[in-house]
């Protein structure tokens, strides 16, 4: 089974009535109105991680086979398939894999080269105490951006809740320090257990 949960602030949701899987509403303080009754409405700090993490520490005893983290527009600069997002998550192989970037953009970020970008990440992977080995210093690192992604229970089910929990008290909590939204963005792959240097799939 596989549920949406997405993250609303004042986007049109009324493309997601297509969906043919259950979907899970979570809004920022201040959202637009919908036609989705939220599961939690949260304080609007964190970016979407706020809201990733929250369904997760709420639903971790009882999380679908695969969840699809996405935001409430349907369309977006960081959004390159043909298809649109509905159709992109239909067409996901979950089968053979655990962690899926539907995005389907890259970047590269050069944390040997800019020494700045390297400690951002370090003092992230300690603040948050993230429970994955934390990529060495390198030419580039190539993360998917956007952060809307299909992941496993499986996957999820590996860092314990209470690590999610702090995550959650941290960006709320520390509200107005944007980069920690960045580096999950930039990280989310690695933290669901993908290498770290996530170069996309060429078939």
């Amino acid at each position: 089974m596989l549920v949406i949960v997405t993250s609303h602030w004042k986007e049109d949701l009324e493309w997601l009535k297509k969906s043919k899987w259950p979907v899970v509403l979570i809004d920022k303080e201040g959202s637009d109105a919908s036609y989705m009754t939220p599961q939690h409405v949260i304080p609007n700090a964190g970016n979407e991680c706020s809201v990733y993490i929250k369904y997760i520490i709420e639903n971790y005893d009882s999380l679908p086979e695969h969840v699809a983290f996405i935001h409430g527009h349907e369309n977006s600069y960081h959004q390159k398939h043909e298809l649109p997002i509905l159709d992109v998550i239909e067409g996901a192989n979950i089968k053979d894999y655990e962690f899926i970037p539907i995005n389907n953009v890259y970047t590269c970020i050069p944390f040997g080269d800019d020494p700045s970008r390297f400690l951002e990440l370090r003092k992230f992977w300690t603040k948050f105490k993230i429970p994955k080995k934390m990529p060495p210093i390198c030419g580039n690192l190539t993360v998917p951006i956007g952060a809307q992604f299909i992941v496993s229970k499986n996957r999820i089910k590996q860092i314990p809740k209470e690590i999610y929990e702090l995550w959650y008290e941290i960006l709320i909590s520390e509200r107005d320090v944007k980069q920690w939204g960045h580096c999950f963005e930039a990280t989310w792959h690695i933290i669901f257990g993908e290498f770290w240097d996530n170069q996309p799939v060429v078939s």
